[in-house]
């Protein structure tokens, strides 16, 4: 795509000029070093073992403790530390939990162990944001114009841009409705928000749809008054 402008709100209170930016390529896993955070494995911990629909006590047998302490410990904000959270641990709780290690350590944002599976994630993810993107910058551009202002190229090239997105949302799942139903987390609700966001952009459309038809009837109103007044004029 091209390089484009940011949607941006003066003192004034209006929208400056704006472009939208809808990139289809998902993001990079990542770019920086990462670092590891105990505060995110230990959420992780608890959201895996949660996945996996396992009690605390079940998830000790599994793991090899005695008792629920160890878990207990690990999923605890007060109590967590590096020894705890050792990589032997991460590795056999991501077998156990059926997750990825790599999400327990929090590099990778999904769950998901097959690679395939996480790429199509990333391509959704990236979609969903930006439908999210394209949302907002649609509001704040129809917000800050005036009503004669709303049928402007800019305006129909923004709702094109955002029906382009949901064109190749829509092809993504054709291509992938069976992984995409039955084993994306989270899959209902990103097609409940493109939905919603769809019904926007529809809304959007067809307003500009009625405003450019009624300019035209009242610019062939007009005329028709003032070829009237000519000929009134002309015939006196």
């Amino acid at each position: 795509m091209t390089d484009n402008k940011k949607v941006g709100i003066n003192q004034e209170g209006k929208v400056d000029d704006l472009e939208l930016d809808i990139k289809f390529e998902c993001p990079p896993v990542r770019t920086k070093r990462h670092v590891f955070s105990l505060n995110v494995s230990r959420r992780r911990m608890k959201i895996a073992r949660d996945i996996a629909c396992l009690t605390r006590s079940e998830a000790s047998t599994a793991l090899g403790y005695a008792n629920t302490a160890i878990i207990s410990k690990i999923e605890s904000v007060q109590t967590i530390n590096r020894k705890l959270l050792s990589l032997d641990l991460i590795v056999n709780a991501s077998c156990v939990y059926g997750v990825s290690a790599d999400y327990l350590l929090g590099i990778s944002d999904y769950p998901e162990r097959d690679p395939e599976t996480v790429e199509q994630l990333a391509v959704y993810t990236a979609i969903r944001h930006n439908l999210n993107d394209a949302s907002k910058a649609l509001m704040l551009h129809v917000i800050g114009k005036t009503q004669e202002q709303l049928h402007s190229a800019r305006t129909r090239e923004l709702i094109n841009q955002g029906i382009a997105v949901f064109n190749l949302f829509d092809r993504l799942y054709e291509l992938n409705n069976e992984s995409f139903d039955q084993h994306m987390r989270g899959g209902a609700k990103l097609l409940q928000k493109v939905n919603e966001a769809r019904r926007l952009f529809e809304t959007a459309d067809q307003a500009i749809k009625k405003a450019k038809h009624i300019a035209q009837a009242r610019r062939k109103s007009f005329t028709a008054v003032l070829d009237e007044s000519e000929e009134l004029g002309a015939n006196e």
